[in-house]
């Protein structure tokens, strides 16, 4: 049932438009949309963070339990730059007029940098191990819809007993088409995310659709009061957040009538 629906909201393909030129010339459509979600330690967290002595304007934080030396922070805050140093980025790219086709898929960490907590010196920089960042279950349970979960997990690379950061979640993804005020056809597609991530650190996520700017999905910060110790445990906060863009990579607003 909801296939047939989602087929007759979607309107036929330009395949189906018999290669007419002025529907083409009507028509803004989108044929690709990218996600991205970052877990990043914010520059300033009331309570927690500190200045890194001898490098004005950097913040680090303070020394851990049983560990003693300080670790910076990734140095901003919430931010749609999708280079922006996080200690977990997972992107993905999907063509959703295949079905979901994998674009792109990329997971990183950002360089771990420990300092020392009295004079603010360099003692190590390392990466940590992007190999438990992942997306799965990638579907199309309709014609304009693409489903999908992912899940990441990383640790302190300083630090071999580290506890993760982590996160699981699920991503809908949904596109339409609808008239705008000069009677073109514009597409737009819905990104919505649900899932768990933990107290600490901050997480964000944005969508972009034919490599446009990326707009924010969710955005969250720590909760008050907690630090690295809160990470033990698998991801129990549960967040959701929800964007709409239009064809032109510009925040929209609506959501087909079908659903």
């Amino acid at each position: 049932m909801i296939a047939a629906i989602a087929g007759a909201a979607m309107g036929g393909s330009r395949a189906d438009q018999n290669g007419d030129d002025d529907e083409e010339e009507k028509e803004c459509s989108i044929q690709s949309v990218k996600v991205w979600l970052k877990a990043f330690i914010p520059k300033d967290v009331p309570g927690l963070t500190l200045p890194r002595p001898n490098h004005p304007g950097e913040t680090m934080v303070g020394g851990l339990p049983l560990v003693g030396d300080c670790f910076l922070t990734d140095q901003r805050g919430f931010s749609s730059d999708i280079t922006a140093s996080a200690r977990i980025h997972s992107e993905i790219a999907l063509d959703v007029k295949a079905g979901g086709l994998v674009l792109h898929e990329y997971n990183d960490c950002s360089p771990t940098h420990e300092v020392d907590c009295e004079d603010g010196d360099l003692d190590i920089v390392a990466r940590g191990d992007s190999s438990r960042i992942y997306f799965f279950s990638i579907k199309a349970p309709a014609a304009g819809m693409v489903t999908f979960e992912m899940k990441g997990a990383a640790k302190n690379p300083c630090i071999e007993e580290s506890a993760d950061v982590d996160y699981q979640g699920a991503v809908a993804i949904v596109v339409w088409r609808e008239p705008s005020e000069d009677g073109q056809e514009m597409e737009k597609a819905r990104i919505d995310f649900q899932g768990f991530i933990d107290n600490f650190p901050a997480f964000e996520m944005y969508a972009a659709v034919n490599d446009g700017p990326g707009q924010q999905v969710f955005a969250v910060m720590p909760l008050p009061g907690n630090s690295p110790a809160a990470l033990y445990g698998p991801p129990r906060r549960p967040v959701r957040g929800s964007v709409v863009i239009n064809c032109q990579g510009q925040p929209s607003t609506g959501s087909p009538s079908w659903l």
